[in-house]
């Protein structure tokens, strides 16, 4: 069950309610008719299209939500909940509903569509910890993500109740960008030591100076000493505390980092998993000409020659047949069809103006694809 920032409920945080509604509140959700034809779908081995995104990136021979689930279970064993969408970054595959500087950012451009700030989860559903409570006995696990859940003053207040009510056995799992690790003068790795288990899904897509332009907010060093004092707590304090992995969005921002970042991985002993860019689909590596996809295949090949080039295999299926598998030139939204390419630069470069930063400085490889558009 997934529990969204705006009171709604889903059964999965891949199946955003603004998109695919199933129901508000617990109880309703529970008795709601979509979700029992959900579950008849997939009794009878049927593609609902509620999971579009989920089918879309194993057709394409990707990593999707649905295969990295738990079996199913008569149980409730584990939640995923959405805190707000208070965030610190505004990712260029990101989007006002899921970041509050976004939202300010947009009343600029106008890009998206007027958008606010969410309320606390806790506001909103104030049942979600008595139904915590009673599932206490069989609750495996929590996902929790944002905005940036490390910012969030309700991540600091839920860590506490957790405590309080003596479920440190339940396993947390974070999305977060670990840009900061204190919020009100605590710091939340030191909080999360004490917790029997800890996963830590950090994003950084790509390396250096490239994620830095895409996740705007991002600093390389910052992400870097933070990463280092959660390897430090692990080793000093809990050696079975923390699990560690950098999801890498796979997207033109950073395909030509990404041979960087899996060294860094290698180096640092880090687990590594790659997401294909399904939504702005003019920032998929598949929305690329052949001729700019065939100069990125052939940089990994000479990568690969000098003996660079870690985890080949991965990279292999997760990122360049995953490129090569489509060629996706343009899209429809409302019955409006775009160019992908033709978006791509002007979202580009209302976003560069607006930011005073320049694509092309940032990314030579592509200055002449980029000034053919």
């Amino acid at each position: 069950m997934h529990f969204e920032e705006n009171g709604n409920v889903t059964p999965c945080c891949v199946m955003p309610s603004n998109v695919y509604p199933i129901a508000k509140g617990i109880d309703n959700y529970l008795k709601s008719d979509k979700l029992k034809e959900i579950k008849d779908y997939f009794l009878n081995n049927k593609r609902h299209p509620y999971c579009k995104a989920c089918w879309d990136s194993e057709d394409n021979g990707v990593r999707s939500h649905r295969l990295y689930t738990e079996k199913p279970s008569k149980e409730i064993e584990s939640i995923h909940i959405r805190y707000n969408n208070i965030c610190n970054f505004k990712c260029r595959m990101c989007n006002p509903k899921f970041s509050s500087t976004w939202i300010q950012e947009n009343k600029i451009h106008r890009y998206f569509r007027p958008n606010e700030v969410d309320k606390n989860i806790f506001d909103v559903t104030p049942d979600l910890l008595d139904f915590i409570l009673k599932h206490r006995n069989t609750l495996k696990s929590i996902n929790i993500s944002g905005g940036e859940p490390f910012i969030a003053d309700a991540n600091l207040k839920f860590l506490r109740w957790l405590g309080k009510n003596k479920l440190t056995h339940i396993t947390l799992s974070y999305s977060t960008n670990l840009s900061k690790i204190i919020h009100r003068n605590v710091n939340i790795i030191d909080l999360l030591a004490t917790f029997k288990s800890v996963n830590l899904a950090i994003s950084a897509d790509g390396w250096g100076k490239a994620v830095e332009y895409s996740r705007h907010g991002f600093k390389w060093d910052t992400f870097v000493k933070n990463l280092n004092y959660v390897k430090y707590v692990k080793k000093q304090k809990n050696p079975n505390s923390f699990q560690l992995n950098i999801i890498c969005v796979v997207h033109i921002h950073s395909i030509y980092t990404i041979p960087h970042l899996t060294q860094f991985c290698h180096n640092n002993k880090i687990g590594l998993i790659f997401s294909p860019c399904l939504e702005p689909k003019f920032l998929s590596v598949q929305s690329l000409p052949v001729s700019e996809k065939k100069k990125i295949i052939k940089y990994y090949q000479s990568i690969s020659s000098a003996g660079h080039l870690y985890d080949a295999q991965k990279i292999k299926t997760h990122v360049l047949d995953y490129m090569m598998k489509e060629q996706l030139d343009s899209y429809t939204v409302k019955k409006m069809e775009y160019n992908c390419n033709e978006e791509f630069k002007r979202f580009n470069s209302l976003l560069d103006k607006t930011r005073n930063q320049d694509f092309k400085e940032s990314f030579p490889q592509f200055s002449e694809w980029y000034d053919s558009i």
